[in-house]
């Protein structure tokens, strides 16, 4: 088992330390441990509350540089340009569990649809753990970059090419743990590994499956909101975001049975959100 230690930045995003580069040129770079992505992403800067720095990486310190031209990525609203280095990549946080000539994306250049340069993870970059099989509905159908994962099953470092994310509440929430090759027994609630519940994941290049509705308190028909009989809706499962998102055709209908159920007064729904008043 493969285990890194990781911390939650503001409840909200797995944020853990990798090691890339060799000897005195080894860097520890903290990156957000992604299921939404792919490739290992390096940026130039970190932003933290506004305010952004160098993060003094070199990637020429002790890495290979595969791409001299210029590369553009781009997903949704977000474009990014640098250059592809190889290099040595260490996912433990005891730095013993090593990925040798492993390709990263140097990101030096990063823009937002609003023409927005600040990077928007407060971390010096990404580890990328999609899925990463090619998604046929997007067209032309994009090419899947290196994935941490698979690659330490094919060097022969883990067995699986699984993970499992822990988060410790005891430490309020703050200290975490992700799990290669699978998941420790000792990491579930009670060590009920019965109550572990397997989800089916499509083909895609996101961990995506089907839903059916959603529940709020205890599972139950009195606490659940279905979606239009028969159908069902693609649910993402993305580490890199600590929102859960219902589509918009069915906000308003799941807002009021919320209302109705928890019994709210004066609550008003504006431009998508739901406000109340606030009592002690």
């Amino acid at each position: 088992m493969v285990s890194n230690l990781v911390g939650g930045y503001a409840g909200s995003t797995f944020v853990g330390e990798v090691t890339v580069g060799q000897d005195e040129g080894a860097t520890a770079v903290y990156v957000s441990y992604d299921t939404g992505s792919d490739w290992l992403q390096i940026y130039n800067t970190s932003c933290l509350n506004g305010t952004c720095q160098s993060v003094g990486f070199d990637p020429a310190a002790s890495g290979t540089l595969i791409s001299p031209r210029v590369v553009e990525r781009s997903f949704g609203l977000i474009k990014q340009e640098g250059h592809v280095y190889e290099d040595r990549v260490c996912v433990s946080h005891l730095g013993t569990v090593c990925l040798n000539n492993c390709s990263y994306f140097f990101v030096e250049q990063f823009t937002l649809g609003n023409n927005d340069t600040t990077p928007i993870y407060p971390a010096n970059g990404v580890l990328g753990m999609t899925r990463g099989q090619p998604d046929p509905n997007l067209l032309p159908v994009p090419e899947v970059g290196p994935l941490i994962v698979p690659m330490l099953k094919e060097a022969g470092l883990a067995d699986f090419s699984t993970f499992a994310f822990y988060l410790d509440n005891s430490a309020g929430g703050k200290v975490s743990w992700v799990d290669f090759n699978g998941f420790v027994k000792h990491n579930i609630k009670n060590e009920a590994e019965s109550k572990i519940i397997w989800t089916k994941m499509q083909d895609s290049f996101y961990w995506e499956t089907t839903c059916q509705g959603v529940s709020f308190g205890e599972p139950s028909s009195d606490n659940s909101f279905s979606f239009k009989k028969g159908s069902k809706i693609i649910a993402i499962f993305d580490t890199g975001t600590s929102f859960t998102m219902i589509p918009d055709f069915y906000w308003i209908q799941y807002l009021n049975i919320l209302i109705h159920k928890i019994g709210l007064e004066d609550s008003k729904i504006s431009q998508g959100y739901l406000t109340f008043p606030c009592t002690e």
